[in-house]
């Protein structure tokens, strides 16, 4: 089930980044307005200095597409659509693999402070100061526009995997000895 839903995470981004990363020399490529304007992201600009050229065809950004005042003609597509839902969907990913994060390092946390015999409001204590170092630093690079949440955020996620293995591992050996000993009484 879970390598079902795994390969269907990873097409559905590689259908997402298939059509949001375009090679710029699909647009370069193109001598005609009218071939230019046909290919999803490209823009015909007629700003160029070259006699006996009409203009040239130019990658666009879909988010901030140029204005209608400036030389460049861009085709009447919604690009505002495209860019509102990959924004969409980039940040419900990130908010999915931030929370699944967090939860998974919350609850094998619970699981070794519950082994290790600590009380109840001792493992609420710790659990929240967890929570909390890992929440706030996170909303707080989110709302900055910073490169360094991109990083916090793959560091969090890799340390929950590594957590999560090591915590598996550790559990599967120690209960694989207790059984040993079990049997030999």
């Amino acid at each position: 089930m879970i390598s079902l839903c795994l390969l269907f995470l990873l097409n559905f981004i590689s259908g997402v980044s298939s059509r949001f990363t375009l090679n710029p020399n699909n647009c370069e490529i193109q001598n005609t307005k009218n071939n230019c304007l046909d290919i999803w992201g490209c823009m015909w600009c007629n700003d160029t200095e070259v006699k006996n050229v009409s203009g040239e065809c130019r990658l666009i950004n879909i988010c901030h597409p140029p204005k209608h005042n400036s030389s460049c003609t861009i085709s009447d597509y919604d690009y505002e659509t495209e860019c509102y839902l990959s924004n969409m969907t980039f940040n419900i990913l990130i908010f999915l693999a931030f929370w699944s994060s967090i939860y998974i390092m919350l609850y094998y946390t619970h699981k070794l402070l519950s082994q290790s015999g600590m009380n109840n409001s001792s493992k609420g204590i710790v659990l929240c100061l967890i929570f909390l170092i890992l929440f706030f630093p996170t909303l707080f690079l989110y709302i900055t526009p910073s490169l360094v949440f991109y990083y916090w955020l793959l560091a969090i996620i890799f340390v929950s995997i590594i957590y999560c293995g090591s915590y598996e591992t550790y559990n599967y050996k120690h209960s694989r000895y207790q059984m040993i000993n079990q049997d030999a009484i």
